[in-house]
């Protein structure tokens, strides 16, 4: 079984340490089926019900309710500073 990481950080993005971003960032695949499995999973859903599905899985993972999916410009762009 594989080791579960929680990463949760608020701010600017060059706030955090240099280990955490890289990890963040990081696209190195996974070797844990089951966690492949899943992924496949919520893809295949997001790909079946496009923005339907997109919520559920907000509701569902962080327990929110989304009236939208996108973000307003000037919240991404206060976000980057």
């Amino acid at each position: 079984m594989s080791e579960r990481v929680v990463f949760r950080a608020t701010g600017p993005l060059d706030a955090i340490d240099a280990t955490t971003r890289a990890t963040l960032m990081s696209r190195a695949s996974s070797r844990d089926a089951d966690l492949s499995g899943r992924t496949a999973s919520i893809i295949r859903d997001v790909r079946a019900r496009g923005d339907d599905a997109l919520r559920d899985m907000a509701l569902r993972f962080d327990n929110a309710s989304l009236q939208s999916l996108e973000v307003p410009r000037e919240q991404w762009l206060s976000s980057l500073k």
